[in-house]
Order: C-alpha cells, then structure tokens, then sequence
C-alpha cells in the first residue's frame, strides 16, 4: 500500500508502516532495514519522506543505527520510552504526589502478578537486594540505590509488560525523594522489614499479602515525607528528570 493512501503527513505513514512490519514479524529486532530506495518504492514516496520517517523511527526507538549507513530494526524498551515519558510528566507540571499516587496504585498490583509469575531466580535476586541493604545499615551506607533496585526487580518479577513500561519512569522520579527520606530520619528498618515481608510473601506466592506490604511501603512513604517536610504537592523539578536513563 502506497503510504500517500493513507492520512496524515506521508513520513508518519510509512513509519506506522514499518512498525507493522515489525508487528507482523515482517521484520525482526536487529534485522537490517532496506535501503531508501528500496523503501521509497514500496511505499511510493521520495527518498527525503523515507529518511523523515527513519529520523522518527530512530526517535521512537524501532530504528537503531549501528554505524552511519547502517538501520537494524529494534523495539523501544521500557527505559527508552521512561526518557519521553517522564520529559512529557515534566513538561505538564505533574506534581510528586500524582507520582506516588501512580505507584500506589499499580505498583501493589505488580507485586500481585510477581507471587504468581516471578522464576526463583527473580525472587532470589529480590532476597540477595534485602540482604545486601541490611549489609549497607551495618556499613552505615545510603540505602537509595538497593531501594530502587528493589522496585525495578519486583516490576521485572511481575512478569508484565505493560506494567514494566508504565512504571519505570514514576520509579525513577521518585529516587531524589526518597534520597531526602533516607537523609532525614531513620527510616531504614521499617524499608527493610517492608522488602521482607514481601519477598516472603512471594516465596510463598500468596499475592495478597505481597500486595498488601507493598501498599503498607508506600503509604509508610508519605508518612515519611510528612515528618521530613517533604512537600509532595509541588511539582517534580528538573534533578528528579536528570535520574531517568
């Protein structure tokens, strides 16, 4: 199909083309794509239309260029599409409070699908996370990086998609807070008797209970950010975008 039949401006088109080649299994991540000339004939279009829509594709992350003259098709991971994600949340002045609100909402559910889905290496790799921060408050150590690992591996365990790609730029967003948390008062035995009280709930892949620990965890993080002063209804500033891969 010509990509001057359909609407829109045609560069558009036939980049929504050529991400339904890699729908269709057409093309597969790291394939080579044609030449421009072999695609402006097949979509009908000049050879500049074709290289407006590759500078799209490659912006959106389903072209990767591995050398100057040389496109692999590719598919977005999730931290690709946090970047635009969290630079659009900037951009409309979302607050830290929609933020965590976000996370409580859906990161519980996360938790839900990890006691049901997560391989005994992704909760083994959530136990090694509990024991390296109980090492780390020992060594009198910030805390801040095991505690985003740990949400980015209970995401990973959840074994859903959609939820890996929604959440990863609210869980980066929230690291400069909880850095503040961390600084300001003792919080770390309820966090780690938290991630405890989760992984164990996992083992025993009881859902409800991994839910209901996580939801304790971030409702526990706005009672922190209350004592600490920390206020959750301005929005998030520029250091909190500076986090996101």
């Amino acid at each position: 199909m010509s990509a001057r039949d359909t609407e829109g401006p045609a560069y558009r088109s036939v980049a929504a083309e050529i991400e339904g080649m890699l729908a269709r299994d057409e093309l597969s991540p790291g394939d080579p794509l044609p030449n421009e000339t072999d695609l402006a004939a097949r979509f009908g279009v000049s050879r500049s239309t074709i290289r407006e829509s590759i500078r799209l594709l490659e912006d959106s992350g389903y072209v990767d260029r591995v050398s100057p003259r040389k496109l692999v098709a590719a598919i977005p991971d999730a931290r690709r599409l946090a970047s635009r994600t969290a630079r659009a949340l900037y951009a409309n002045g979302v607050t830290m409070r929609e933020v965590w609100e976000t996370t409580l909402a859906l990161e519980p559910a996360a938790a839900r699908h990890a006691a049901k889905r997560a391989s005994d290496e992704q909760i083994a790799a959530l136990a090694a996370n509990v024991d390296a921060m109980k090492h780390a408050i020992e060594r009198n150590e910030d805390l801040t990086e095991l505690e985003n690992e740990f949400h980015a591996l209970i995401v990973e365990a959840s074994n859903h998609k959609v939820m890996q790609i929604v959440l990863e730029p609210y869980k980066a967003l929230l690291v400069p807070t909880i850095e503040e948390l961390f600084g300001s008062f003792d919080a770390q035995s309820r966090v780690v008797t938290a991630h405890e009280r989760i992984v164990e709930a996992l083992e025993r892949g009881d859902g409800e209970i991994a839910a209901l620990w996580m939801t304790r965890h971030y409702l526990d993080f706005d009672r922190g950010c209350a004592l600490a002063g920390v206020d959750l209804d301005q929005p998030f500033d520029v250091d909190a975008l500076k986090r996101v891969p």
